[in-house]
């Protein structure tokens, strides 16, 4: 069986840039997000390396604008206030890798199928979600690992500004600051390098490229990702590890290119 729990308050301010894969920094606009998430998940093994399972999520939001006037005022957002949903889903897994914490080897592929009925009305989410994450590990030598990791992440329906995937984490399109870049459907791929340098010390080089977009899928508009970082190995036992890393993004007309700086634990995918 596997098991998703999920509690989660945040009061807390970000940047908001506006929609799409064609912002701009100049309109960087500060607000305040309050979000209220609880999130249920369980899987049961069918055949060996197969789960299916069920889950869901009820979600909260609201917003206030700590500068009036700006990109957000401006656009008309679906959902600007914030709002709630309650969505049911349903999830396949096929998971084979030898470990889920430091993989050297297998294959991870996992589809989510969500949907939110319209119980609240207003600008509320009233649609569905489909999320892919497919991975995948190929041991090149003892120390040395090539890691595979490819996103999508579609909303349809009714679909409130604040629900649209975003590119930019410390796991996909690193160097990006988190919905830089935001819009109905996100893709993402990535590779990895690892090598394992020492038991307690590691290093890591990626690369990768993703989209965000409203109707179409253009390979043009790909932005490159890439970086790389040190990891640290406190549990040899589990290969629990701190893992520091820098990403690079793209660099826009008129603007510095983006980068990121990352203090984690345990590996991007």
């Amino acid at each position: 069986y596997h098991s998703i729990t999920e509690i989660r308050y945040r009061d807390f301010s970000f940047n908001f840039y506006g929609i799409g894969d064609q912002t701009l920094k100049k309109d960087k606009d500060s607000l305040t997000q309050r979000l209220f998430r609880f999130k249920l998940e369980g899987e049961k093994k069918i055949v060996k390396n197969y789960y299916a399972g069920l889950g869901l999520i009820y979600e909260n939001y609201a917003y206030t604008d700590q500068g009036p006037g700006g990109i957000y005022d401006q656009l008309s957002l679906y959902g600007k206030e914030g709002g709630k949903y309650l969505a049911f889903g349903v999830s396949q897994l096929y998971d084979n890798r030898n470990t889920n914490i430091y993989t050297t080897k297998g294959y991870f592929a996992r589809l989510v199928y969500n949907y939110a009925p319209d119980f609240w009305g207003k600008d509320n989410f009233e649609g569905s979600r489909i999320n892919v994450d497919l991975r995948a590990f190929y041991p090149l030598t003892p120390k040395l690992t090539l890691g595979l990791n490819a996103t999508y992440d579609e909303y349809f329906g009714n679909v409130p500004f604040y629900l649209y995937p975003q590119l930019g984490s410390d796991e996909t399109m690193r160097g990006y600051y988190p919905g830089r870049y935001r819009d109905k459907t996100a893709v993402t791929s990535q590779a990895e390098l690892r090598y394992r340098i020492h038991p307690r010390i590691g290093f890591a080089a990626f690369v990768g490229a993703g989209t965000a977009y409203a109707k179409k899928f253009d390979f043009s508009e790909l932005k490159p990702s890439y970086g790389g970082g040190l990891r640290y190995f406190f549990d040899l036992e589990h290969n629990s590890s701190i893992r520091i890393d820098y990403g690079i993004g793209e660099k826009r007309p008129g603007e510095p290119r983006q980068t990121a700086f990352y203090l984690s634990l345990g590996e991007a995918f």
